[in-house]
């Protein structure tokens, strides 16, 4: 049977061909067409502006680790490209074309090859298509810190993290200076402590998602802009550690926590600490509005503390807002106090 010449359809009928396609598959074409790129500008596979999913993998058939890409809620397959050794040999890739060799997972088609010396070169050229392709400025990455490309400039750049050990994230934010770094950062545990001069307080958030309690050291001595914590042990004293902080003016990045679940705090005993002040709509909002937009599910009634306390700090006259309740702490730092 001859080849099908699908170039020699009619543009409406390359379209309705295009579009029952699989992501992996248009992707695949977008790589050799520059036509069909632009057709497939126009055209959806998933809801609008997806997240992008972007994890290391186990290896298909060799030693060599691949990464695989997928997109939105449904985490649809785009692609699987391995890595390999530069003294491995395959076809020239002139300009930095896709090579790919047919694969035996039922999910992606083909997976792409790509030299370990090529690799940052090879991302960006796949981070274009993506974007253009789906439309979308999201990604999550997740996988070995070692391993990540240092060349991610999605605008919303998510990291996951399984349970890294402190001095390798360090190292890991320390090696993106002068690069797009994370926006946010998922774990689900951290061994060890963090620098208090960490390059964490340039990232936007920080989700500790716990499948135990974490440590209240952790906690008491955050250095970042935004903690959101889904269980914490012993936190009373590791709150006032960290209120303390910040009123002596060593927690200037910080703009909220949000603990939702932990052992049972004590409002009593925190706020015997502070000269607090009961809420008052002259002094502030009732809703806290975060500088920068989450990229996590937060319940929305999580930012009202209309039924919260206030603190103020003398130095600057910045204003912070506390409220304790049962299993539930929230902090957050009002440089707008009227958003």
């Amino acid at each position: 049977m001859s080849p099908f010449k699908f170039y020699k359809l009619p543009y409406l009928a390359q379209y309705l061909v295009v579009q029952l396609m699989t992501p992996a598959e248009v992707f695949y074409l977008t790589s050799l067409s520059v036509p069909i790129k632009n057709m497939t500008k126009r055209m959806r596979w998933c809801e609008q502006s997806p997240r992008v999913y972007f994890s290391h993998c186990f290896p298909f058939d060799s030693d060599e680790f691949y990464w695989k890409v997928s997109v939105g809620n449904k985490k649809m397959p785009v692609l699987a490209y391995q890595v390999i050794s530069n003294e491995v040999e395959h076809p020239k890739q002139e300009e930095m074309k896709l090579y790919y060799k047919p694969s035996a997972s039922p999910e992606f088609p083909f997976y792409y090859m790509c030299k370990s010396s090529d690799v940052d070169k090879f991302w960006e050229k796949v981070q274009k298509t993506l974007e253009e392709l789906f439309q979308t400025n999201k990604i999550e990455v997740s996988g070995s810190l070692t391993e990540i490309s240092k060349s991610i400039t999605f605008a919303d750049y998510r990291l996951e993290c399984f349970r890294p050990e402190a001095k390798n994230l360090e190292k890991f934010l320390e090696s993106l200076d002068g690069k797009k770094s994370p926006n946010s950062i998922v774990m689900r545990r951290i061994y060890g402590s963090l620098r208090e001069n960490s390059r964490i307080s340039k990232i936007d958030y920080v989700f500790l998602r716990d499948d135990g309690y974490c440590s209240s050291d952790f906690f008491g001595n955050f250095c970042g802009k935004n903690l959101f914590m889904v269980r914490l042990r012993g936190g009373n004293q590791a709150f006032v550690r960290l209120i303390k902080k910040w009123l002596d003016g060593e927690r200037n990045y910080l703009e909220s926590v949000i603990i939702s679940h932990g052992s049972r705090f004590a409002s009593e005993e925190v706020l015997k600490e502070f000269h607090w002040l009961p809420y008052s709509e002259e002094r502030r909002a009732k809703v806290f509005i975060p500088s920068v937009e989450s990229n996590f599910e937060i319940p929305p009634e999580t930012y009202d503390h209309s039924d919260g306390v206030d603190i103020i700090r003398e130095s600057d006259g910045l204003l912070a807002s506390i409220k304790i309740s049962g299993t539930e702490f929230t902090f957050f730092v009002w440089k707008n106090r009227f958003p």
